[in-house]
């Protein structure tokens, strides 16, 4: 803590010692969010004035927290809470699978008998700075993720769900999202639960009859049809 008021002392002289500044403080319950925004904005890197000014991940945080209170029901009187630790990781390893998701499948809205999932987010692929890919789905539809795409060549007794699945990079920065990721995680549960019964001897997904699993998803309240 005496580390972070030396920091801030520092600030508010006229020639600041940029190189003695330390890190934050460990986050605390105690702390106010005004504290925070006072360190956060103690230690920020000059700007010239000419240069353009883009919103931080920082400034989105403050803005999306202003935005819940004065146009959100119920939110009037919600006040910020905390911030992760670290920056999330859209794009990670993906699987190798029996059948992979491409980007022509998600932008053509393309229909799959063997589908376990739908999505239909963009192609929302975020690059540096301000720049970003996004390409809608054709006619606002629907895409179906098919079950081989969750299941690892060369391995029998694993299912993959999530942003993992086999796909490539486009498709991905699609099924990424919410929705998809848990209705390919309900799909994997299922599918576990449904080998179990079987009383199969070994654990192989693959064996799995896909129609079967669709029907129980879908007497679970699955969507699997029914979207343009």
């Amino acid at each position: 803590m005496a580390r972070w008021w030396r920091a801030r002392s520092n600030a508010a002289s006229s020639t600041p010692r940029r190189s003695s500044w330390s890190s934050p403080p460990r986050a605390s319950a105690a702390r106010s969010a005004s504290t925070a925004r006072a360190w956060a904005a103690s230690t920020a890197p000059a700007r010239r004035p000419s240069a353009p000014r883009w919103p931080t991940l920082s400034d989105q945080v403050w803005q999306c927290s202003a935005f819940m209170q004065r146009h959100v029901p119920g939110f009037e009187q919600a006040g910020f809470s905390g911030i992760a630790t670290r920056v999330g990781v859209r794009e990670t390893r993906r699987i190798v699978g029996h059948d992979s998701l491409s980007e022509d499948d998600v932008l053509s809205a393309r229909k799959r008998d063997d589908g376990i999932a739908k999505g239909s987010h963009h192609v929302d692929i975020h690059q540096s700075g301000t720049g970003q890919i996004r390409i809608p789905v054709r006619d606002g539809g629907s895409y179906d993720i098919p079950w081989g795409c969750l299941l690892p060549q060369g391995v029998r007794n694993v299912v993959a769900a999530g942003r993992i699945f086999s796909s490539d990079r486009g498709a991905n920065g699609s099924a990424r999202v919410m929705g998809p990721c848990l209705a390919m995680g309900q799909a994997a549960g299922t599918a576990a639960a449904l080998l179990l019964d079987s009383g199969a001897g070994v654990a192989d997904f693959a064996t799995l009859p896909v129609q079967a699993l669709r029907s129980r998803l879908q007497a679970d309240g699955a969507i699997l049809d029914g979207t343009h």
